[in-house]
């Protein structure tokens, strides 16, 4: 009986511990970039979404006075039949749609540290396993690897 191993795959090993280190960088990238989303995600809602939709709510509401004015004002004339009155709902409508978007997007900005936060502190957390975890595995399977080489002797690969 021989007291040596045969190892005729042990390249295998090392296929694997390249699979993992490559596996590891792409999960901690794409981890961090979720992330890096979500902060700016808040950035965009606190800043643009509210401005925007603050704007949106003052543009319309001026257009609704307008569309009165033209209805309800001194050039009232019967030749524009039911146009007036149909460009005022379509103001209102208008504007409160814009109101609904404004309520939408401060009641985001309100939930978003209770709701989205926490599933961020989730994910960093999770980077920060993949690193350690990951790193830890890999340098074991670079042990195994230098023993297995050992115990197979030299030139047996």
């Amino acid at each position: 009986m021989s007291t040596r191993a045969h190892l005729s795959r042990s390249e295998a090993l090392d296929e694997f511990r390249v699979v993992l280190i490559r596996y590891r960088e792409k999960a901690v990238a794409i981890v961090g970039e979720s992330g890096f989303e979500a902060r700016r995600m808040r950035v965009w809602l606190g800043e643009r979404q509210k401005k925007f939709w603050a704007q949106q709510v003052r543009l319309r509401q001026r257009k609704v006075e307008q569309a009165r004015h033209a209805l309800f004002g001194p050039r009232l004339s019967s030749r524009h039949g039911d146009e007036p009155r149909m460009a005022l709902k379509r103001a209102q409508r208008d504007l409160e749609h814009a109101k609904e978007r404004l309520r939408r997007v401060r009641s985001w900005i309100r939930r978003f540290p209770s709701e989205v936060e926490p599933l961020v502190r989730e994910m960093e957390n999770l980077e920060t396993l993949l690193v350690q975890q990951l790193g830890q595995w890999t340098a074991r399977l670079e042990r195994l690897m230098e023993t297995l080489e050992g115990y197979a002797g030299p030139g047996s690969s």
